[in-house]
């Protein structure tokens, strides 16, 4: 769910076999919007954003299961629906554990001397692909401008698997099945304000943190784009070799500070190790008890990277 500036809150869920959104006013009603062409389907990793620019509902989903999931987006302005469109997979690659971000970017450029704002949303997008049925996947990102009317520009949508970007690789062996590690994050650095996608290459065992700079141009009805995104240099980071990859899952905050933490075998505690600047800290516990549970464990081991 995503609360907008207004108090009004959006919910994407599954009812009466189909998606709905859901949206709540200031005042308690609540309105159910039922998803065109959803009636049916199997859907998982449901993401709901919402752009105070154009007042439009942003939905992403992973439709279908194993080999066949795929990505799907939907938009909705409050009277129209864009979509749903497939993005990933469908190419005879799997897409799956969508993440979703919508932020609103302005860009201050001189014009004769005089300083112009030039705004617009942008939409990013990531996922897990698989590849060949031996193959563990990659990460994959994407971005789309938002137009006036809160419909993504499809023309200009060119995904890119997260590899591309490492400078240099290396191999590695893992012997467990790392299924939490393949949830790409979305989020806005608050030291710079820019967006950036966090993944790990499994094949490498890497962490890839790759901020991303929207620059916007002045309007121009001869040029199709003004929107460019700059992948500036990314943060590789090797994964802690003490962590069990199988039972891992990472946070990504604060001075792109990252943590990741993992439940011990008998359960009565959960573990974590920090990244400092001198490199992975020393294995730390958190004890389980009747005062922490494990989700409020995790929540506070979460906000060491925040």
């Amino acid at each position: 769910m995503t609360l907008a500036r207004d108090g009004s809150l959006y919910r994407v869920a599954t009812a009466q076999d189909e998606l709905v959104l859901i949206a709540r006013a200031l005042d308690g009603t609540s309105t159910e919007i039922p998803v065109p062409q959803t009636s049916g389907i199997v859907a998982a990793g449901l993401q709901v954003a919402f752009d105070e620019g154009t007042g439009t509902a942003f939905l992403v989903w992973q439709e279908g299961e194993g080999e066949l999931a795929r990505v799907t987006l939907a938009t909705f302005d409050g009277q129209t629906w864009f979509g749903p469109v497939t993005i990933g997979g469908g190419d005879g690659r799997s897409a799956s554990n969508p993440a979703l971000m919508v932020h609103r970017v302005t860009t201050v450029v001189e014009e004769e001397g005089v300083p112009v704002a030039y705004s617009t949303t942008i939409a990013h997008v990531a996922w897990w692909s698989g590849l060949e049925s031996e193959d563990r996947g990659v990460a994959v990102y994407g971005w789309l401008p938002i137009d006036y009317y809160g419909q993504p520009d499809l023309t200009v949508f060119y995904p890119r698997e997260m590899r591309d970007f490492l400078p240099w690789g290396i191999s590695c062996t893992l012997t467990e099945d790392p299924t939490n590690l393949t949830q790409p994050r979305l989020f806005l650095d608050p030291e710079s304000g820019d967006p950036h996608v966090a993944a790990v290459d499994l094949p490498s065992c890497m962490f890839q943190i790759l901020p991303l700079r929207p620059e916007l141009g002045p309007p121009d009805e001869l040029k199709r784009r003004r929107h460019v995104l700059v992948f500036d240099t990314g943060y590789m980071i090797a994964i802690n070799p003490e962590v069990p990859m199988g039972n891992a899952d990472f946070e990504v905050g604060h001075n792109l500070s990252v943590v990741m933490y993992w439940d011990t075998v008998d359960g009565l505690a959960v573990n974590y190790a920090l990244l400092e600047e001198s490199g992975w800290s020393d294995v730390l516990s958190l004890p389980l008890s009747d005062e922490i549970d494990r989700v409020e464990a995790i929540d506070l081991i979460r906000a060491l990277a925040r």
